[in-house]
Parts: C-alpha cells; structure tokens; sequence
C-alpha cells in the first residue's frame, strides 16, 4: 500500500510539473487542423477536462465510453481496457475474500 500512495503522489506531482508530457493530446489539439497523425486522422482527446484536484484522472478515464475510443483509437484498445477492467474487478473481490478470511486468523493469533 506504502508503494501505491507513493507511486500516485509521484504521479500526481510529475503530471503538475510537466504538463506538455502529460497533456500532449490536449496541447496538440489546439493548433491548426493540419495536425494530424500518420494515418491521416485528426489528435483525438477525451473531450472531459481534468480539473485541478488530485487524482481528478481517474473519474475523466471512466468517463470516456468504449465506442469513442473504438472510432477515434482502435477496437485493440477497447478490448485491452476491457481486460484491465475485468482484472481490476478479479483482484478486488479476491483481495476482499482475502481479507475477510485472514483477519480472523490474524486476530485469533
């Protein structure tokens, strides 16, 4: 848990301090239309906007629906966040029945 916060604190700061990394699309996406990528398609952002509270990304990531990022990205991406999503939801439940089996083990010694 130490390694989480620590990451999301590393995170949070770097994205605050370098915003042209980590609002690239966002930078790109103000120029001219003539910005486009290699196959010829227009910068693609989410159109939800972050506000200035921290770890605000993450309500902004579950915001964008599946079909956007099929049309603008590619169905790979989609079936990649699915199977992220679906491994968030495994190891929840299973760090949940993890932890209502051991704490009484732990607490009985």
């Amino acid at each position: 848990i130490v390694v989480l916060v620590l990451m999301l604190i590393l995170f949070e700061l770097f994205r605050r301090l370098f915003p042209r990394i980590f609002k690239l699309r966002e930078n790109l996406a103000s120029y001219p239309d003539d910005i486009v990528t290699s196959s010829g398609k227009r910068i693609w952002y989410p159109p939800y906007p972050l506000s200035g509270y921290p770890l605000s990304w993450i309500k902004a990531t579950w915001q964008v629906k599946e079909v956007e990022i099929a049309k603008h990205i590619s169905v790979d991406a989609v079936v990649y966040l699915r199977y992220l999503k679906s491994q968030l939801l495994l190891y929840t439940v299973l760090t949940v029945l993890t932890f209502i089996t051991l704490m009484p083990v732990y607490a009985t010694g």
